[in-house]
């Protein structure tokens, strides 16, 4: 399984520090949220910063872009130095458009999933993409818990995967600590995202080891 910190929960004075830290813990990704104050209350991140940083880590860059009508700014997107960019089915009136703009950037294709919303909503875009986001708690709502019963979404998902043939990997987000990566794996989740469990806390170092112990038990 792949731990993907996310740059929201760290200090940016600290980011070329911390990819010291992720290079010793064997971190390959690093997931960059992108919120716009619309989708989701608050706003952080965009693509001048991505660009900015991007000169500082040979990481994979995830950008997941919390924002609304992200067909209608995906393009400012494409030059950032993205590795892959997700989008959320939500938010969007033309998500194949997305998709196909993606590609012909030569940029993984992935789309977000809220826990209130079904998988139906995203079945055609299944052949085409490269990940689904599954969200385990909803996006900007810091108070929220680990949703359980988005463990049943993550095994449904992975059922299809497996009937279909299909090679998108499955991604969860939303208060991953080292409570649920175990159940997040059994459910057949092949990276997660860990921003505050990983940053909240003074050794980021340690918790990611903290993870990384759980998936060897």
């Amino acid at each position: 399984m792949i731990i993907a910190p996310s740059l929201l929960n760290s200090k940016l004075y600290e980011f070329e520090k911390n990819q010291e830290i992720f290079q010793k813990n064997g971190i390959t990704e690093l997931h960059i949220d992108v919120m716009d104050g619309n989708f989701v209350p608050d706003q952080a991140n965009g693509p001048k910063l991505i660009r900015d940083i991007r000169p500082l880590s040979n990481l994979y860059f995830d950008i997941h872009l919390m924002i609304s009508s992200p067909e209608r700014k995906i393009e400012n997107y494409l030059d950032t130095g993205a590795d892959g960019i997700t989008f959320h089915i939500e938010a969007t009136s033309d998500s194949m458009y997305i998709v196909n703009t993606l590609k012909n950037a030569n940029i993984d294709a992935s789309v977000a999933v809220n826990p209130g919303t079904s998988l139906n909503a995203i079945e055609e875009l299944l052949p085409k993409i490269n990940r689904v986001l599954i969200m385990t708690a909803n996006p900007g709502r810091s108070e929220e818990q680990f949703h359980l019963e988005c463990l049943e979404k993550i095994k449904k998902l992975n059922r299809i995967r497996k009937d279909k043939g299909y090679k998108f990997v499955i991604q969860s987000d939303g208060k991953v600590d080292n409570k649920v990566i175990t159940s997040l794996k059994e459910s057949g989740c092949d990276h997660i995202v860990s921003g505050g469990y990983i940053f909240n806390h003074k050794s980021p170092g340690r918790q990611i080891q903290n993870l990384i112990k759980e998936l060897d038990k």
